[in-house]
């Protein structure tokens, strides 16, 4: 059977956070063509993080974006959802059976799977120092000076996978559009026994390309770095992968960002890590402090590259520990920015909200300007926005010519003028595979609003 099983991470007087684990321990293979409902009364589920969110006569039904896992035979997904009123309880797995609009099975290629012995670990929290780790010396991928543009960062994650003849098409594109960062996805984890992965990565796709397309990719005007976790095959909550003595890293911060340096040594992609760390959902201080000795391990093995973090904006608010405003405080010197998530996390779909006052029933004080008061520089704060169908209106999903000209409004603002001149925008996500009209948007989106 397929069971589903939520827990609630914060509530407060009219609104909600919670998580969820669906686990299949049937034989069937489901892949994408899945979703799950439950009864609309009581409540209002406003954002989720892998899934979109329609209503269907008295059921809010969610059903998985092109991005998420596939629900396997015997597999578990893990996610976060919020929202107001009183958080559900039962939801019902449909199998596909209830959806507004048909979603086109997609073919699962089975992925072969090559045991790798494991080195046990020690419970005691020790360093761990059996082949010592030397710094390799990399050479920085400077991002060129391009002529008529402003100095801003422009992110992009990519996704899902690299081919060959898809590579100068992607370097065309990007390099057109005054692309700054763009990032492969994702270092995963999802077994808190076990080391950190690429498997079915893109890294893996990286690797598997030409020697001259994997230059052509490491050596454009764009700096091409690697993002670790995401939403999907990570711990829930994220503390487990530290926090416990039969954990992997168990209290050990510098393994953790050796082993992420390791996976992708000598490929190019060493100069720029994101950590785009999900559901920290308790151990707040103890997460910072984590994250901040990763960071800087990093800049340890490779003081030349840049890192930035992930956060969605409540994980700067005291719900949740102020966990990123810890981070920034006590480690600042060892990252470079925040690519921050105004997405998925209830209303940020318009100018102020964006940038000068946050709506304050899920995240209060982290809009720009606000962060910019709290003492965080400008040029830390980049704002993230998705393509269209990766949100909804309601969780902070604004069309690309529309948020242009909300970026337009802030570069005419005074009190913004440090984020304007040193501060980025960053957009997820980047299809790799095909020319949609959502890439075309973005491109041009960042084309837009590199030249005000």
């Amino acid at each position: 059977m397929v069971s589903i099983s939520c827990n609630p991470t914060s509530v407060w007087t009219n609104g909600f956070n919670a998580s969820f684990i669906i686990k299949n321990d049937t034989n069937i293979n489901y892949g994408s063509n899945w979703n799950i409902s439950c009864s609309s009364a009581d409540f209002t589920i406003t954002w989720c993080d892998f899934m979109k969110i329609t209503v269907s006569g008295d059921k809010i039904i969610l059903t998985p974006q092109n991005y998420v896992n596939p629900l396997n035979a015997n597999s578990i997904l893990n996610g976060n959802f919020g929202g107001t009123g009183i958080i559900p309880k039962i939801f019902t797995f449909n199998s596909g059976s209830v959806v507004p609009v048909p979603i086109t099975p997609v073919p699962i290629t089975p992925i072969p799977v090559t045991p790798v012995p494991v080195v046990p670990v020690p419970v005691v929290p020790v360093p761990i120092t059996p082949v010592p780790v030397t710094p390799v010396p990399v050479s920085p991928v400077i991002p060129i000076p391009i002529s008529g543009v402003n100095k801003q960062r422009r992110v992009v994650y990519l996704g899902y996978w690299l081919s060959d003849s898809d590579v100068p098409r992607i370097v065309s594109d990007l390099k057109n559009a005054n692309v700054t960062h763009a990032l492969l996805t994702f270092i995963t984890h999802p077994d808190n026994k076990k080391s950190l992965t690429t498997s079915a990565s893109m890294i893996e796709s990286f690797k598997s390309l030409t020697t001259e397309n994997q230059k052509l990719l490491t050596t454009s005007s764009f700096k091409l770095g690697v993002s670790i976790c995401g939403a999907l095959q990570v711990q829930v909550p994220y503390s487990l992968t530290f926090c416990n003595p039969d954990c992997y890293y168990y209290n050990n911060p510098q393994k953790y960002a050796q082993d992420i340096f390791n996976l992708v040594k000598g490929t190019g992609l060493e100069n720029f890590f994101d950590l785009d760390i999900e559901h920290i959902n308790d151990k707040f201080s103890e997460t910072a402090t984590f994250l901040g000795e990763v960071c800087k391990e990093l800049k340890r093995l490779n003081p030349r590259c840049e890192i930035s973090h992930a956060p969605q904006p409540p994980y700067f608010w005291s719900s949740f520990g102020n966990v990123y405003d810890l981070i920034y405080k006590n480690y600042k010197q060892y990252f470079d920015f925040f690519n921050i998530q105004y997405y998925n996390n209830n209303l940020c779909n318009n100018f102020k909200e964006i940038f000068i006052k946050s709506y304050e029933n899920v995240a209060p004080q982290t809009s720009i300007l606000e962060l910019i008061n709290r003492g965080l520089e400008p040029s830390y704060l980049v704002v993230g926005k998705t393509i269209e169908n990766e949100s909804n209106s309601d969780n902070g999903y604004i069309p690309l010519q529309e948020m242009s000209n909300i970026v337009k409004t802030a570069f005419n603002t005074p009190s913004l003028s440090g984020w304007c001149k040193t501060g980025g925008l960053m957009i997820w996500y980047y299809n790799t595979q095909n020319q949609s009209e959502n890439n075309k948007q973005l491109l041009n989106y960042f084309k837009t609003t590199s030249q005000f």
